[in-house]
């Protein structure tokens, strides 16, 4: 199971991912909040099925249980009308709070909050930026290629201009999605295809 959350990104960064999956031929199955229950996916799901699923706050305010492949978009001010700061960013962090040590997270290091929840991940952690260096491995911008980072190794999946979605916003949710993709077992072919 893979859960995405942020408080922007979340949806486009799942559906990249699906997607993805989807150019890989893998077996999997994308819901949550991006609008398919995943109850209602159970006939679907086998031992073997990749469950990809976006987790909004409300849902994260519900879990006693992380994901064993997380993923934080970004954490910025939102619904704070409803929460405090220090609430939202807590509901945040559920998504790999429960995590075991074998399992992993993937982080914006581009992002101050999600930054910092790189310290406080209990399992494998990586790191995504579209402006700098990344300590480790995931996936980030190098000059105008996409590149996922794996063992130290740095592999262009697509170049900056094939990304057919608008604004410096959604080459951070590629750079989320590669990273995820490639933690699910995706190519970086599959992936530049999707």
């Amino acid at each position: 199971v893979a859960g995405i959350t942020g408080s922007a990104g979340k949806t486009t960064t799942t559906s990249l991912v699906g997607a993805m999956l989807d150019a890989s031929g893998q077996d999997h199955v994308v819901g949550g909040n991006i609008g398919v229950g995943l109850l209602s996916l159970l006939p679907s799901i086998s031992a073997t099925t990749k469950v990809v699923v976006e987790m909004s706050h409300t849902q994260l305010s519900r879990v006693a249980r992380s994901p064993e492949l997380a993923c934080v978009t970004n954490v910025t001010p939102n619904h704070l009308d409803q929460f405090s700061w220090d609430d939202y960013v807590d509901l945040k962090r559920r998504v790999f709070k429960y995590q075991r040590p074998q399992d992993r997270a993937v982080f914006n290091y581009d992002d101050p909050v999600a930054r910092s929840f790189m310290d406080e991940a209990p399992g494998h952690v990586f790191a995504t930026s579209r402006t700098q260096q990344i300590p480790g491995d995931g996936a980030m911008l190098r000059g105008d290629e996409v590149v996922r980072v794996d063992g130290g190794r740095a592999t262009a999946v697509v170049n900056r201009g094939e990304i057919r979605l608008r604004g410096e916003h959604n080459v951070e949710n590629v750079l989320s999605a590669v990273a995820v993709a490639g933690l699910l077992g995706v190519s970086d072919e599959a992936a530049a295809q999707a």
